[in-house]
């Protein structure tokens, strides 16, 4: 099992309040909204949220027990996956600029490291 599949595991199991729903729903949206356009750091999203950066820090590894960055890369992640099934639709380096990776690279790089796979060899995997 790699790391994005270890971890979607984890979330599953968790049983968060529905005032935690709420508050990861606007994480999800704030992230997706960013991812995109490349800013994707933990200011940026506070900042979307109003909140200030270490309560976005805390409140996230109170609620899932990762940290931020841990989170917003399970969300690219998922996000690349799903994009991913739609290869030839998007080429590998669009879906890492989607994903707000600067380049191809770090993308691929970035995506061996949590999946164990490249997304080239998960596009043939899963064709």
């Amino acid at each position: 099992m790699n790391k994005f599949e270890t971890i979607e595991k984890h979330l599953k199991t968790l049983q968060p309040s529905e005032l935690e729903q709420e508050f990861l729903a606007g994480v999800d949206d704030a992230v997706a909204a960013l991812m995109p356009l490349g800013h994707l750091d933990v200011e940026s999203v506070a900042a979307s949220l109003s909140i200030h950066s270490a309560c976005l820090r805390r409140k996230l590894k109170v609620i899932t027990d990762l940290t931020a960055s841990n989170y917003f890369n399970v969300l690219r992640f998922r996000k690349a996956v799903a994009l991913l099934d739609l290869w030839p639709r998007y080429t590998i380096t669009q879906i890492g600029q989607l994903c707000g990776f600067a380049d191809n690279a770090h993308f691929t790089h970035a995506f061996h490291r949590w999946m164990d796979t490249s997304p080239s060899c998960f596009v043939a995997k899963g064709k």
